[in-house]
């Protein structure tokens, strides 16, 4: 029996051993996979932070990509606003430099005509000059066969005289409508330049010639037409406000709304009308009244040579006494030579105003000149200023052209990691899978473990009982078998065996 127990316990402690050996080779298994999922695990962790790594600085770089081409749009937008200004203001520049050489020429042409008036000037002094000989002459001589030749030399040199004055007053007339127009288009010329750009009223020409023709069809036509129209719409707004409006379809409200409206405009298109009649007729005055003066200036000026003419009739008349022929003489010398000073004075005053009025069209004509300069300044810098952009645009399209390579290359890309992406994204599921299926295994290891930990546990304990058990068969199978001995000493024995 004792063989027997011996044996179920080596049995047991061998199963143990078996046990044992099985439990540190499952754990060392259960270690080893631990290890392999963690460093999986790990591995998989490193390859994700990669990836989430390189993305973003993927993205990161588009993003400064998109940024600098943003920028680089926007600046072309400026550049483009930039350079329709320098298309407007080289339209400006081409526009002033035409009216430049415009009255460039004009200036030229008033030289030409002030250099004529000036030779003619001259010949007019050197006609006076020989009617002060000539009258020196008559001085001298006393006959009257030389008084009467020398008078009738003087008549036909006044006649000379007056029809020169003629011709020169009507040159020195167009002369100044042309300096007054001139400097009239010069100021305008100075206030666009000032105004930057902004267009001038020019003035107009051939002024005179127009309001000698067409001041009678204003004067008899246009203006009577304008005022009975005005008197007439008057009359007529009176009687619609006394008789009251025409009823609308659409109630009292609007209707009364809507003639109150009517009549507002009417009154002030007639207020409009009124002013304008009014307008015309101090314009009409205005022009009658330079008409006038131009009309009595030329009245004054026959009465002058009528005048002249008489008193040389009486001094022809006079000529038959001998005693009135030198009284005669003496007040023919006496006027002509006052005549001749008048004359004389007239064209002094007349060519310092040409002077002055040249001086002032010079003066003009050099501002102009500095006011183009100075355009013709500001538009070199705005030639270097648009080279500059130029350069700096070929340098920028070269930039556009790499960064739409990059760009090209990052679409390339970009689609090569969409196409890849599925696939990542399908080995991460499955990783994802894996990894709960192999933490589901690893608890039901831990859980495994847990139960073999539990039934090592009561091996332990087991084992324990049995080594007890053997210690006291040794113990008594060291001691005599008493099969005599009292029962007291067997139950202590199977009591202490259990």
């Amino acid at each position: 029996m004792a063989l027997e127990v011996s044996a179920v316990l080596e049995d047991r402690i061998a199963e143990k051993a078996w046990i044992r050996e099985k439990l540190k080779h499952e754990r060392v298994e259960l270690d080893a996979q631990c290890r392999r999922l963690e460093k999986e695990k790990n591995e998989m962790q490193l390859a994700l932070e990669k990836e989430l790594d390189r993305r973003s600085t993927e993205w990161s770089r588009k993003l400064e990509k998109y940024q600098a081409e943003e920028h680089r749009l926007r600046e072309r937008k400026t550049l483009s606003e930039i350079q329709d200004k320098s298309r407007s203001a080289e339209e400006d520049r081409n526009c002033i430099q035409r009216n430049y050489e415009e009255r460039v020429r004009e200036c030229k042409d008033m030289h030409q005509a002030i250099s004529r008036l000036q030779r003619t000037s001259n010949d007019q002094e050197k006609t006076i000059d020989g009617l002060r000989g000539l009258c020196e002459e008559l001085g001298k001589k006393i006959s009257q066969e030389n008084f009467d030749f020398g008078f009738a030399k003087l008549q036909v040199e006044h006649i000379r005289l007056t029809g020169v004055e003629h011709s020169l007053r009507k040159e020195v007339e167009s002369y100044r409508a042309e300096v007054d127009s001139l400097r009239h288009e010069n100021i305008d010329l100075l206030n666009r330049l000032k105004s930057n750009g902004k267009e001038g009223t020019f003035s107009t020409f051939k002024l005179d010639r127009e309001l000698q023709n067409r001041i009678s069809c204003l004067q008899n036509q246009m203006l009577p037409l304008l005022v009975d129209s005005w008197q007439l719409g008057r009359k007529l707004l009176e009687y619609v406000k006394a008789n009251g409006s025409y009823p609308l379809k659409k109630g009292a409200a609007s209707a009364t709304c809507l003639d109150g409206q009517v009549l507002v405009e009417c009154e002030v298109k007639l207020q409009g009308l009124e002013r304008a009649a009014e307008n015309l007729a101090i314009s009409m005055q205005t022009v009658s009244g330079v008409l006038r003066q131009n009309l009595h200036c030329c009245r004054r000026i026959s009465t002058q040579s009528a005048w002249i003419l008489k008193h040389l009739d009486r001094m022809m008349n006079h000529t038959n006494g001998e005693s009135r022929n030198q009284r005669s003489e003496l007040k023919a010398e006496t006027l002509l030579t006052s005549l001749l000073r008048e004359k004389l004075y007239s064209k002094d005053l007349e060519i310092e105003q040409l002077q002055a009025e040249l001086a002032a069209a010079v003066r003009g004509n050099d501002v102009l000149k500095c006011e183009v300069q100075n355009a013709l300044d500001n538009l070199s810098c705005i030639n270097h200023k648009m080279k500059e952009l130029e350069l700096q645009m070929m340098k920028k399209d070269e930039t556009i052209n790499h960064l739409q390579g990059d760009l090209q290359e990052c679409k390339k890309e970009l689609a090569i990691v969409r196409g890849i992406l599925p696939k990542v994204s399908e080995e991460r599921d499955l990783m994802w899978n894996e990894v709960k299926q192999y933490t589901e295994k690893n608890m039901l290891l831990n859980s495994e473990i847990n139960v073999l930990r539990k039934k090592i546990e009561a091996l332990d304990e087991d084992i324990l009982l049995k080594e007890g058990q053997i210690t006291i068969l040794k113990d008594s199978m060291g001691k005599p078998f008493d099969l005599l001995a009292s029962p007291d000493s067997s139950e202590n024995f199977w009591t202490n065996a259990r």
